[in-house]
């Protein structure tokens, strides 16, 4: 197995990647590849990320992304239906890009340049801090 990239375990959503893939499966980064690509970050647990996976890339165990994965995994809505993968820590070839912000515990927006404001380390906008229920409709209640 290879060797964690150095930082990985400090990325998130937003973030994007550098992956070897061969025969449609993601391999290790000091092993033979014959594509590397970019792929976003959607989520991430202790292990590793969840990635996009846009449509016009064919790799092997993939998953549709469905309600039950945006509620567990916090993703973006917009993602819903799209594809995901999951890639291991030691699977990163390169870190391509870091966003510089955090994105809201509740209404999962991005917030460019933002910092935690939160005991857990998260960030809570202050649309979502004064008005819990700024996104609702009336007929939600």
């Amino acid at each position: 197995m290879g060797k964690t990239l150095l930082g990985a375990g400090t990325l998130k959503a937003g973030d994007v990647i550098t992956i070897h893939i061969k025969n449609g499966n993601v391999v290790s980064p000091d092993e033979d590849y014959e594509d590397k690509f970019d792929f976003e970050i959607l989520s991430k647990d202790p292990e590793g990320y969840f990635i996009y996976i846009p449509d016009y890339h064919y790799l092997n165990e993939t998953k549709v992304i469905t309600n039950y994965d945006i509620s567990l995994l916090k993703m973006n809505i917009k993602f819903l239906g799209s594809r995901t993968l999951y890639v291991k820590n030691s699977k990163i070839a390169k870190i391509k890009n870091k966003l510089d912000g955090m994105f809201c515990k509740d209404c999962h927006e991005f917030y460019g340049y933002a910092t935690s404001n939160q005991t857990d380390g998260t960030l809570v906008c202050f649309s979502c801090r004064h008005y819990k229920h700024w996104r609702s409709s009336p007929d939600d209640d």
